[in-house]
């Protein structure tokens, strides 16, 4: 089988499946694999509890000032209205101007068409912003997404028009039956398409998690 290789810091991924198909285990998977070193912020605006329990994640809110120091930080925003939108967008740009800052988007269907969302996937990979944009529907995903993303993971997806759209992106996904939890992966820059098995169960992320967080040494 091909090797599969994790993305590399300047890189976008884009995360798709219906719900309960997989994908956000697999995102905090991936994330527990690339997060050491660098600031990530989690936008869980569905509540996920997986996002919720991830050990030594710090509480965060858009409103506030790009953290400088390196760890998970988890933003629980309400995206209602015209007026939240802006907040998220003022958000992608201090993201953008603070360079050096992954993030976790759990529903890239909330940031469609914001200014500095786009800015972000289209400069990222030269600003060290890597974003990782989960969709259930990916009919809906900003065009953006498609455009700049150097990976994706499609598992199952209920819908037709869902299923052409990620097949567009990842060649012969829509003739694929996926068994539960199982998902098609294509490297984009690799022209790579590879099936893959479950990601690990939540104790084991969670586990990597704890093992990435700083060592808190005792003064002497």
């Amino acid at each position: 089988m091909p090797d599969f290789r994790l993305p590399r810091t300047d890189e976008h991924v884009a995360i798709l499946g219906r719900n309960g198909s997989g994908k956000t285990q697999f995102a905090a998977w991936m994330l527990s694999e690339r997060a050491a070193g660098q600031v990530w912020i989690i936008l869980n605006t569905k509540g996920d509890e997986l996002l919720d329990s991830i050990p030594h994640a710090m509480d965060y809110a858009i409103s506030d000032r790009i953290p400088r120091s390196p760890g998970i930080y988890v933003a629980r925003p309400i995206i209602g209205d015209k007026k939240d939108a802006e907040l998220l967008d003022a958000f992608y740009r201090k993201i953008w101007e603070r360079q050096n800052t992954g993030v976790f988007v759990d529903e890239g269907y909330v940031s469609t068409g914001l200014r500095w969302f786009r800015a972000n996937l289209t400069q990222g990979r030269s600003r060290r912003i890597p974003m990782m944009i989960l969709a259930q529907r990916p009919v809906w995903l900003d065009r953006f997404v498609w455009s700049e993303a150097s990976h994706y993971a499609a598992f199952d997806l209920n819908l037709e028009d869902d299923r052409d759209t990620a097949n567009k992106m990842i060649p012969g996904y829509k003739h694929v039956k996926l068994p539960r939890f199982h998902s098609v992966w294509h490297d984009v820059k690799a022209d790579l398409t590879i099936g893959l098995t479950p990601a690990p169960d939540a104790e084991t992320i969670l586990q990597r998690f704890r093992d990435l967080a700083p060592v808190r040494r005792r003064a002497i």
